[in-house]
Order: C-alpha cells, then structure tokens, then sequence
C-alpha cells in the first residue's frame, strides 16, 4: 500500500493573539481511498504542509525582540494519505478509521445506510473537483473512436465482441486481433463508474480480463499491449496509449476527452470527484477541505491534469 506520512504545522490566529504558553498536541487527519484521487491527494498534502510552514515562520518573524524568543509553535496537524480504492476509503471511514474518503463515486445507498446503523452521522460529500474516464488502446491501434453499446459488449461477460475485426479494425502489432480486456479491481470507483455507464450496477463483466489495483498500472500495462483495451483516470494518460473519442449512440457526435467537453457534459464519462467526511466536519479536517476547495488547492488539482470546480458542469 503506498501511503504518506505528511506533517502539517497550522496556524491559529487567536485575534491579535501572538503567543500561547505551550505547544497543543498533534492530531491526525486521516486521509484515505480513491487511486485516481492519490496523485493529487498527496500533492495537495505537500502544499498544505509548506503553506503551514510559511504561514508559521511569518508569524514568528512579525514578533520583535523578547518576544520572538518566547514564541512556541501551535497546533500540529497529520495527514496520513492513503489510496486502496474508493469503496476501501468509504469503508474505513464509516469505520471511523478514516476522517476523509476519497472517492471517484457517489456514496452508495447501501453505505449511508450502514453509517447510519453503525451509530455514525450521515456520510457528507463535497465535490472537490471533475475528472473524465478515458478509453484506452495501445498507440500502434489504428481505432479513433467507439461507441458505448461497443464497450458493453467488450467488457460484458455476455457480450459478443471478442476481436478487433468486428469492430472494423486490424493492425499488424496485434497479431491474434483478439481483444485484451483491462481495467480496474472491483474495490475501485472508476470500475463502479465504468461498469455503471456502459450498463448498470448489475452488469457482469467478463472474467477474461486482467483486473489491476492501480491506474498508473492500468496505463502501463495498456502500453505494452498493443490487442489492449483499458479504462482509466484522465490525469493518468501518458505516451504509448491512445485516448478514443466516445459516441454515446451510433447517430451521436465522438466526443475527446477534455476541460470544455467535461465542463459543457458532451463528453459522455465525466464524473465529479469527492471528499467524504462524517456528518459536517470541523476544526482542522474542515480548514484542510476549504484549502483544497479554494484557490489554490484548485490550481494544484487543475496542474495534477483534472477539472477545477469553477471550470467544470454547474448544477444551476
């Protein structure tokens, strides 16, 4: 399990308040779930624990003669970031092993409930930023766009498109022409999300298939195999894959991927991006989801190769 260990120094402006007589004691933030979320999890931690840091040495620096010397430090802040999937991240918070849950899902009906019978306070979600869900075949495949009907009889388990031929493609790097399917394990929200837009939530996929823990590997693996077929994250394309343009029905325009099809809804799987806190949160996990709401933790999102909110669908 990849994790980081982040140690955040938050300052607490008490007034015109300069000094305190003693340190306050650490807390933690935990922080877990979503891999499509981690790369900017763990930036967005690094920032928080610099802008802390500057704020803090500001502070002290304002303070003159004597004064500086009796400075102590305020309240310390972990933040202990982990992936493991979105479904693991709303588990471990419902939990109570979790403070905040990445997710790249909606919270399930089922989970809020369970919550709910736990003793816990209704699992709240803030949209943090968008994503796209891309398609993804090797760079030597010839195909520029496919259809969702397409996709569902690839990924089905009763679907009946097993090679490229039948979707009018052959190219001399895929010798076998048979499809290779790849994608997510079942723990993940992009698998939850893909699974729900090619079908339903009761769609069963086939079982040959190489179902892998991590995007990056997903891509990784898309890369090197030229019959593949994948899903992935937006923010996790790199060179040796390409991204096809989606037609949500045959007589539909094939939309990209991309900041404006994600913001105007042409493009057929964007998806919002959560944190998940429980009940309404407060003191530090609330000053840390207010930065990462804000601008600056939105450019980091917008950086990291996501939608920033104020680029992304509005619900108006």
């Amino acid at each position: 399990m990849r994790q980081l260990l982040i140690f955040l120094s938050v300052v607490v402006l008490l007034g015109s308040v300069a000094l305190v007589q003693a340190a306050l004691p650490s807390q933690m933030i935990r922080n877990k779930g979503s891999d499509t979320m981690y790369k900017v999890a763990t930036t967005w931690a690094e920032a928080y624990v610099q802008r802390n840091k500057n704020l803090d040495k500001k502070r002290q620096e304002t303070l003159q003669g004597s004064l500086r010397g009796n400075y102590v430090p305020l309240e310390k802040v972990e933040i202990h970031v982990t992936g493991g999937g979105s479904g693991n991240g709303i588990a471990s918070l419902i939990n109570g092993h979790s403070d905040i849950a990445n997710s790249s899902r909606a919270v399930k009906e089922k989970e809020i409930n369970l919550a709910i019978q736990m003793g816990q306070p209704k699992p709240m979600g803030f949209i943090v930023g968008w994503d796209a869900v891309v398609i993804l075949v090797h760079d030597k495949n010839p195909m520029e766009g496919i259809e969702v009907d397409q996709l569902r009889n690839i990924f089905e388990k009763i679907g009946h498109v097993t090679h490229w031929k039948q979707l009018d493609t052959e190219f001399a790097a895929c010798e076998s022409n048979q499809i290779k399917r790849i994608s997510r394990k079942n723990t993940s929200g992009t698998y939850a999300f893909f699974k729900n837009r090619i079908g339903s939530d009761n769609v069963q996929f086939n079982s040959e298939m190489d179902s892998l823990e991590y995007s990056r590997e997903v891509v990784n693996h898309t890369a090197n195999t030229p019959c593949a077929i994948a899903y992935a994250g937006m923010a996790y394309i790199t060179d040796g894959v390409k991204v096809l343009c989606i037609k949500d029905a045959a007589n539909t325009p094939c939309v990209y991927p991309s900041v404006q099809s994600v913001a105007d809804r042409t493009y057929p799987f964007a998806r919002p991006l959560y944190m998940y806190t429980l009940g309404h949160p407060e003191g530090p996990v609330k000053d840390y989801l207010d930065w990462v709401r804000g601008a600056e933790g939105q450019k980091i999102l917008k950086d990291a190769g996501y939608v920033p909110l104020k680029d992304g669908p509005s619900f108006d």
